[in-house]
């Protein structure tokens, strides 16, 4: 990780503790990426939470994309449907996952995560894909308009709630604040 992002990290921690916030448990991508951020706020905390990794949490599947750099695709039409119109976006170019398949995945580790927890509080370490995506998705908003309005930040809070896992709400969205 980039010092930069371990000192955000940090914060996000001194934040959460400075509120008092407790979580009833941690689940993480398993991607170390993510791993790693989610410790470093975790150690900011005064209680200890063990690191629950979900599959379903990992970034979205680029195939043979990953570790690319997305410049390298620049002007195709498959980029320009990844990042513009996620709805008409075919990863069979690449050998990756499609939105739709993708959220199936993340709503997947979501609903087990509230089956384990249905009144609790949960911090979850992901992507800003993925967070993005399933949180936006969550509340109804289009496919295609998720993108336009900007992804989350790196190291920013993000709170999605629900009592019943059908009707969802978020009450803060991208919460940089704490990180100037």
């Amino acid at each position: 990780m980039l010092s930069e992002s371990l000192r955000d990290a940090k914060k996000v921690g001194d934040y959460f503790k400075a509120q008092g916030q407790n979580f009833d448990a941690w689940y993480t991508s398993p991607q170390k990426r993510a791993w790693q951020t989610g410790q470093v706020i975790v150690d900011q905390l005064t209680q200890d939470l063990v690191a629950q990794p979900l599959d379903g949490l990992r970034e979205i599947e680029f195939g043979t994309w990953d570790g690319q750099k997305l410049a390298d695709f620049a002007g195709t039409a498959d980029l320009k449907n990844y990042l513009e119109k996620p709805s008409q976006y075919d990863p069979a170019v690449n050998g990756g996952e499609s939105y739709p398949e993708f959220l199936a995945r993340a709503n997947a580790a979501l609903a087990e995560i509230y089956q384990q927890h249905p009144q609790g509080k949960v911090l979850i370490s992901a992507h800003a894909v993925l967070i993005s995506f399933l949180t936006k998705s969550k509340i109804g908003i289009n496919l295609d308009a998720v993108r336009p309005a900007g992804l989350v930040a790196n190291t920013s809070v993000t709170v999605l709630e629900t009592d019943n896992f059908e009707n969802f709400t978020m009450p803060v969205w991208n919460l940089t604040d704490f990180l100037k």
